[in-house]
């Protein structure tokens, strides 16, 4: 009876093949859903349940504009280059400052002490990271 131990050259090339189109599968994936289409997308601060910040994530002229939202001397939070971020907040825990980027329809940022939401809205929704 002959042994099977030992892995030949055409496994080698098999493995490597199947690894390979792996990775490029992974690429496209991760590029198309990286560079997806932000036109449309508003950005929408709630404090205490009301509207306080109305406006599009990306610019009219599509130029990466820095805009800064000081909200009541409690929370700062900035948007450029299509994403929203909170840089700035007095709550103790600053949880909400840890929470980081967001730039995709249905993604939110919550400062629970300051009754704080930036929520972006618009768009085609997408699942996150848990619902799919």
């Amino acid at each position: 009876m002959k042994k099977l131990s030992t892995i030949n050259r055409n496994d080698l090339l098999l493995c490597t093949g199947l690894l390979l189109a792996a990775l490029c599968i992974w690429c496209a994936i991760f590029f198309v859903q990286r560079n997806g289409s932000r036109d449309g997308l508003m950005v929408v601060v709630t404090v205490d349940g009301e509207e306080y910040y109305s406006g599009l994530l990306v610019g009219e002229n599509q130029q990466a504009e820095r805009r800064e939202i000081d909200i009541d001397g409690h929370n700062k939070v900035v948007i450029t280059d299509g994403e929203v971020w909170m840089e700035e907040a007095v709550c103790p825990d600053k949880l909400c400052v840890s929470q980081g980027k967001i730039s995709r329809s249905g993604q939110t940022i919550i400062c629970l002490p300051n009754k704080t939401m930036v929520t972006i809205k618009g768009g085609k929704s997408e699942y996150d990271g848990v619902a799919q």
